[in-house]
């Protein structure tokens, strides 16, 4: 009888860790009370499911690649020829219609509200290869958050780190979650190739700081 109710103490131990374990604090989606202070959304893969890849544009010569290999770890990798796209972003004005840009966004597939976690920025790490005449346009939830990248600011070798303030009026509610775009820092209605442009995103995180 003794050794029966050891048994069953370990059983029970050795339950509890493996639950333990198994809830995926980075994933406040699945768990909601786990809210952490850093939740990984990108990171060799897309860290839920409930996470959708669009893109802005499109064009035959121009791709986005989730897969890329740059030495041991799989990074975002996106490159545009410098020619006009078409725009696939349902939410803009120009749908439909061939611009000079070319770019991708992450969004929730259901709207969530994040206000339990309350973070304060959206964390990036980043390189690529720029030319005078292209910016690099990086927006959080709405376009009100956006920071704009040059040449200057990127480097072509080491990733650097970045990041966009989150508001707190901004956590409700919240359906897009960040947005990469190459275009031509003259505008994007210019019949004028911009040239190439390439970037290599990774570690992409929500981050609540405390100071």
């Amino acid at each position: 009888m003794k050794n029966k109710i050891i048994y069953l103490l370990l059983f029970a131990f050795v339950f509890s860790i493996i639950a333990c374990n198994s809830k995926d604090t980075k994933n406040p989606i699945e768990y909601i009370n786990s809210f952490g202070p850093v939740w990984m959304i990108f990171d060799n893969y897309i860290n839920s499911n409930d996470i959708i890849i669009n893109k802005y544009t499109d064009n035959s010569k121009s791709f986005l690649d989730f897969n890329y290999f740059d030495g041991h770890e799989k990074v975002i990798y996106l490159y545009w020829n410098g020619d006009k796209a078409k725009v696939l972003d349902p939410y803009s004005e120009n749908y439909g219609k061939e611009q000079l840009w070319y770019g991708f966004y992450l969004e929730f597939e259901n709207t969530r509200d994040l206000i339990e976690a309350g973070y304060t920025h959206i964390e990036f790490f980043l390189k690529g290869a720029l030319n005078g005449n292209n910016i690099l346009e990086v927006t959080g939830f709405s376009a009100d958050e956006c920071i704009e990248l040059n040449e200057n600011s990127v480097d072509k070798n080491d990733y650097k780190k970045y990041n966009i303030e989150i508001p707190t009026n901004k956590l409700q509610n919240v359906k897009k979650i960040i947005g990469f775009a190459l275009k031509n820092k003259s505008g994007i209605f210019l019949d004028l190739p911009s040239g190439e442009a390439k970037v290599f995103i990774d570690k992409i995180q929500l981050v609540k700081k405390t100071n």
